[in-house]
């Protein structure tokens, strides 16, 4: 079997072009039947050729995943406590609706959280992309707010989500 001098992907041995990426196999050297350096194969194949999900792309998946649940949870709690404070009249009835909106926010936000952990699951190019940029914005907020903690977890996956395996997994 032969791999991709392009994308490290593995090749039937009589193909043209590769399957996943396109590169035009006739250019490559006739003796590379091996995976480019920066690519362990062994790592990264799976069983039958597929390629596996890293152990840190599930760890953030399921964390997201777990986050958006949350925030699901937690927008409907506001949604019920802002329509609770409507019925009663008097001075807390005048921020129901604030209330209300901000659940109705929070709920939005937790489905779109399951939606990207849904893709980076998948490891699809664009879940890859949108993850990247809420963990710099991320970082750059807890950077200015001086939460080191939370800045240190982002910075881990920024360098996570930039290795070679992890971004040959969502394709970049």
């Amino acid at each position: 079997m032969s791999f991709c001098p392009s994308c490290g992907r593995p090749v039937v041995d009589n193909a043209i072009f590769c399957p996943s990426c396109g590169y035009n196999l006739q250019a490559k050297p006739q003796g590379a039947q091996q995976p480019p350096t920066s690519v362990s194969a062994p790592a990264m194949a799976g069983a039958g050729g597929r390629w596996s999900r890293p152990v840190g792309v599930t760890i953030i998946a399921v964390l997201d995943a777990l986050l958006g649940l949350l925030m699901l949870l937690s927008g409907g709690a506001y949604l019920g406590v802002g329509t609770f404070m409507g019925t009663f009249g008097g001075p807390m009835s005048a921020f129901h609706g604030l209330v209300a909106g901000f659940g109705v926010l929070i709920f939005v936000a937790g489905l779109v959280t399951i939606f990207l952990s849904w893709g980076i699951w998948s490891g699809t190019s664009w879940a890859w992309t949108a993850a990247l940029v809420i963990a710099i914005l991320n970082a750059v907020l807890h950077l200015l707010s001086f939460s080191l903690l939370l800045l240190a977890i982002n910075v881990i996956v920024i360098v996570y989500l930039l290795q070679p395996n992890v971004k040959l997994y969502f394709k970049r």
